[in-house]
């Protein structure tokens, strides 16, 4: 892989919507505009919150080929336990299978351990995306699928990047 992945800067929040946006439909999703203000102020919020979340990018001339996000919460276990989210990685059709998706994996696995996360969460839906999941260690939380994607996590200390 030749591309380098950044932290998205606030500058380009409404071209990684519109990023995230062109994808989800692709895969038969329409976000209504009340979903896309909760990203825009969820970008914006990883954009100045360190430790809340990440937000990554990959730009080819300029423009958003790849984009992928990590939000911090915590459980209701009642002992404060730190778990996150991937809350999407997308990565446009002419560049998948560079391995542009793992290595975006790869950091949101590294800031999730830097931030002491004990369980990471997603959801997949595509078999590429469930594959690829699997490869690094997530495992199917439930035994269905909900709406056409499945529940995946993967406990931080099994990672082996």
């Amino acid at each position: 892989m030749n591309y380098e992945i950044e932290k998205l800067p606030e500058k380009d929040i409404e071209q990684c919507l519109k990023h995230i946006k062109k994808h989800a439909k692709k895969n038969g999703i329409e976000y209504p505009p009340k979903r896309v203000q909760t990203f825009r102020e969820v970008l914006q919020k990883f954009t100045h919150d360190d430790k809340s979340g990440l937000a990554l990018v990959v730009y080819d001339n300029n423009k958003i080929i790849a984009s992928a996000m990590i939000d911090i919460f915590y459980s209701f276990d009642g002992k404060n336990t730190k778990e996150a989210e991937i809350m999407g990685i997308y990565v446009s059709d002419k560049f998948q299978g560079q391995g542009i998706a793992k290595a975006m994996m790869h950091q949101l696995f590294d800031f999730a351990r830097n931030n002491q996360v004990a369980r990471i969460y997603l959801y997949a839906r595509t078999p590429s995306a469930k594959g690829l999941y699997k490869k690094l260690g997530f495992t199917q939380l439930l035994p269905d699928e909900y709406n056409g994607r499945v529940t995946m996590f993967l406990d931080c200390c099994k990672i082996d990047i």
